[in-house]
């Protein structure tokens, strides 16, 4: 049980380090690169909490590869990942929810399944 806490901690952080990330550079056009830009970009808190939060989920994922097999458990990481972020952008930034996504999100839950069940 404690793996699968360790695993569901480390998904909500590379989710929520995405979200973040995004949301700072919501703000921040890159289109032409500066000096002025990236110090933009270093100062920014968003880019700072956001790498926080990177750092939270790589430490986790290490400890996860310590307890399950890389080709059980990145698919499913990754996979569930995508789903929970494109649920959190449509919900908290405002992102676009098409029907394509939708079925992308049907075809990754189905390989879940296939995967977790084998």
């Amino acid at each position: 049980m404690f793996k699968i806490i360790i695993v569901i901690c480390a998904l909500c952080a590379n989710v929520v380090a995405q979200l973040i990330l995004r949301k700072g550079m919501m703000n921040i056009n890159l289109d032409v690169i500066s000096f002025a830009k990236v110090m933009e970009v270093i100062s920014s808190l968003y880019v700072w909490a956001g790498l926080c939060f990177y750092g939270v989920s790589f430490i986790l994922y290490l400890y996860i590869l310590t307890k399950f097999e890389v080709s059980y458990i990145y698919p499913i990481t990754m996979s569930i990942g995508l789903i929970l972020l494109l649920i959190f952008s449509v919900l908290f930034l405002n992102e676009a929810f098409t029907v394509s996504k939708f079925l992308g999100v049907l075809l990754i839950s189905t390989g879940i399944i296939i995967i977790a069940f084998q």
